[in-house]
């Protein structure tokens, strides 16, 4: 089983990009805090979705708000330019929802259009 669920605050603004086979798709960050424990800081996950998911993210989420998202892990290996091998993980979303008042601003904004 491979299920990721989180909660948490995105750490920048989403810009939708496209890749060289034309799929939309976005990368972001979301900061996660621990459950019980004030005394560590947020742990920062590395997320990205793609197409449909993609659109909708970038077009309602921003620097701030809060998403609840499930999805699945998913691993990578690249060179990067130095020629070191790396590897990426990151949670690709599969659903989310806005949390809190970021509620109400999406229906508003969907209504005005």
């Amino acid at each position: 089983m491979n299920q990721v669920n989180l909660m948490g605050n995105v750490t920048r603004e989403l810009e939708l990009k496209e890749s060289a086979t034309h799929h939309k798709y976005v990368q972001f960050v979301l900061a996660v805090n621990p459950i019980g424990s004030k005394d560590r800081s947020a742990d920062f996950i590395n997320m990205v979705a793609f197409g449909t998911q993609a659109e909708r993210l970038s077009s309602y989420v921003q620097k701030g708000t809060k998403l609840a998202v499930s999805g699945h892990l998913a691993s990578e290996s690249y060179v990067n330019k130095d020629g070191a091998q790396r590897t990426s993980t990151n949670v690709v979303v599969e659903t989310f929802e806005l949390v809190g008042k970021n509620k109400s601003k999406v229906r508003e904004e969907a209504v005005e259009a």
